[in-house]
């Protein structure tokens, strides 16, 4: 039977049930969960290693000092790293893959229940330099299947009208979403809820480039505050 900790501050309790959902899911599973009241790094290590946790969610902030932590070592077993708020970098996901932190990277709004898009990583990246497999590895990658594609369009169209941007990695433009995991407005705003759904999709404020590969790539975020002090573990 898979044991289960949910390790997050007091203060990011409520973020983290009404957002990451873990909770839930974990106790559907039979798992126990477990709270600090802090972000406290060698404790985490400690939890890591002698107690075998093999997965976590947090941010990239959260993350990046974990990897500079002094107790900092490679783990005999793999753990599997949820991480999500502010864009990571290409750098950071190979911090972490060398310590046996394996990233899964997904994005999403407040709007959208949370994560909506996952960044899958291909088996042929392993041929690539580790700058450039670790580089696509930092994408915010493809829509859920419980999501529609996500889509990157143009900023410079009249109000609602709605044009996708080349997938050639260079044109900037806005992500949007579609389908039933996005919120349908906002409580008592309707002129909020007009605006999020110009067009017929619900905008992110996020700005991005797609590419080639159909996987989006934030380059900028408009709209939400970044989070940068957040984390949850399993094993």
């Amino acid at each position: 039977m898979q044991q289960v900790h949910i390790l997050i501050p007091n203060d990011q309790l409520l973020l983290i049930t009404t957002g990451w959902t873990f909770p839930w899911a974990i106790t559907a599973v039979r798992g126990t969960h477990y709270c600090l009241r802090k972000i406290d790094y060698p404790h985490i290590w400690r939890l890591l290693k002698e107690e075998k946790v093999t997965h976590f969610n947090a941010a990239p902030t959260v993350n990046t000092m974990l990897c500079s932590d002094k107790n900092a070592e490679r783990l005999d077993h793999p753990v599997r790293v949820t991480v999500a708020a502010s864009p990571p970098s290409g750098h950071l996901f190979e911090m972490m893959t060398n310590l046996n932190l394996h990233p899964v990277h997904v994005y999403g709004l407040t709007e959208t229940y949370g994560p909506i898009t996952k960044g899958y990583v291909m088996p042929s990246w392993d041929d690539l330099p580790p700058s450039e497999k670790y580089a696509r590895m930092a994408r915010q990658g493809h829509g859920f299947l419980t999501s529609q594609a996500v889509r990157v369009i143009k900023t410079d169209q009249p109000e609602g009208v709605i044009v996708d941007v080349e997938k050639n990695g260079k044109e900037i433009g806005e992500i949007v979403f579609t389908g039933n995991i996005c919120a349908k407005g906002y409580y008592k705003d309707p002129e909020a809820t007009r605006k999020l759904w110009l067009g017929g999709v619900s905008h992110s404020g996020d700005l991005a480039v797609w590419h080639p590969d159909g996987a989006v790539q934030i380059l900028d975020r408009a709209k939400d505050i970044i989070i940068s002090g957040e984390f949850s573990a399993i094993r």
